[in-house]
């Protein structure tokens, strides 16, 4: 075979001629920038911001089982009457104030005339005409395109926090001149359509934009087919169940029974002074479908959530207060506290659990501790369990 040989000015043209001719380098971003771009213009609102916040929910029990509080997106609250879903409201619309400061401000939406200046004053709400307004109004569609407009344009640069309270006071604007008798009554699951065209339409905006929607609803009961079994339902009232398609967060706030009334004095003179609201969770992001929360709420008590007996419920889980009839501080809360407030002299036994209570409302650094002890032994607990997990994951069978 004859053997090819090349010159030096030859193998330079040859590889010069390769360099040009070598393909592009395919790079699969540039490639789906440049079709959302083509197909998507306009409609698209690019890819999800990772950096969500995480508002407190004011409670510490709920806040850890939530995963530190609640964000943007819908919530769908439901329970019987008196049972805390305006409070709770309010409550939450204060926590969103208190995090965004003066770039938040609180629609909401009254539709059934029971939110009165007494029951917002009750709350920790700034109700502020800059900050707050409450609207009577319960005709769906203004409902809906009032949040739509603010959502989509926001003319105002902010976050938002809307509260339809409740969905079962909406009512359809065709439905309002109707009589209640013959041929032309109101339109049965007419609501349920219109909030399932809502959902589609402002689910993704409500995420993007960083707001919060928080809807509550009566508990219903549910016909079942199956005639041994009964519930509750799930529907969302007169918006049906398509807010629970597009809500993040749901929940029930049950009733209290007897055994969850927080009492002082003798027990035939006993007074109530609170009681545990009862949280089941219906729907979480963070998979506590399930969980139950206890909440303690003093009457007369401003925001309702009671901070001090929170402390004291979960010092004593952790066996950070123990005794009966005499509660002693144990010694790691002690160092606890001195490791943050060196200067600070707690008391380290007091008799009954109201003396403590009331000792912890009027002591914040205790508080804190407990919490911040909470805090550091969960994540510790957390922290063996993942080590625990990949030993396991690296033995081989």
């Amino acid at each position: 075979m004859q053997s090819v040989s090349f010159t030096n000015e030859q193998m330079t043209k040859k590889t010069a001629k390769k360099k040009t001719t070598k393909k592009k380098e395919f790079s699969h971003k540039s490639s789906v920038d440049d079709l959302i771009q083509k197909e998507a213009k306009g409609e698209t609102y690019g890819q999800m911001d990772d950096n969500v916040d995480i508002i407190s929910t004011g409670s510490y029990r709920l806040d850890k089982v939530l995963g530190g509080g609640f964000a943007r997106g819908w919530s769908k609250w439901r329970g019987d009457f008196e049972s805390g879903k305006t409070s709770m409201a309010l409550n939450w619309a204060a926590q969103w104030q208190n995090f965004y400061g003066d770039d938040a401000f609180v629609f909401h939406f009254d539709t059934e005339g029971r939110v009165t200046k007494e029951r917002r004053d009750a709350s920790n709400i700034d109700s502020s005409p800059d900050r707050y307004r409450c609207e009577l109004l319960n005709t769906a569609e203004t409902v809906m395109d009032v949040i739509r407009k603010f959502v989509l344009d926001n003319p105002f640069k902010k976050k938002y926090f809307f509260i339809i309270d409740s969905s079962d006071g909406m009512i359809r604007k065709d439905d309002k001149p109707k009589a209640f008798a013959g041929k032309d009554t109101p339109k049965i699951g007419g609501g349920a359509v219109l909030s399932s065209m809502f959902g589609r339409n402002m689910s993704l905006p409500m995420v993007v934009g960083g707001h919060h929607l928080f809807i509550c609803s009566q508990v219903r009961d549910q016909i079942n087919t199956n005639s041994r079994k009964s519930g509750k339902g799930l529907g969302g009232g007169n918006m049906g169940r398509a807010v629970g398609f597009y809500s993040s967060l749901m929940g029930e706030l049950r009733s209290s029974w007897s055994n969850l009334k927080i009492k002082k004095g003798k027990e035939k003179e006993a007074e109530e002074i609170g009681h545990y609201c009862n949280i089941l969770l219906e729907k979480t992001p963070n998979e506590q479908t399930g969980k139950q929360v206890l909440v303690p709420i003093k009457k007369g008590l401003k925001g309702g959530i009671w901070v001090a007996r929170e402390a004291f419920d979960v010092a004593e889980e952790m066996g950070l207060l123990s005794g009966s009839s005499w509660i002693s501080m144990n010694e790691l809360l002690v160092d606890q506290i001195k490791s943050k407030y060196p200067d600070f002299e707690p008391k380290l036994k007091l008799q009954g659990v109201n003396q403590w209570v009331e000792y912890l409302e009027s002591t914040p650094q205790v508080v804190q501790s407990i919490f911040d002890y909470a805090n550091s032994f969960n994540s510790a607990l957390e922290e063996l369990k993942s080590n625990t997990t990949n030993e396991m994951e690296g033995i081989e069978w």
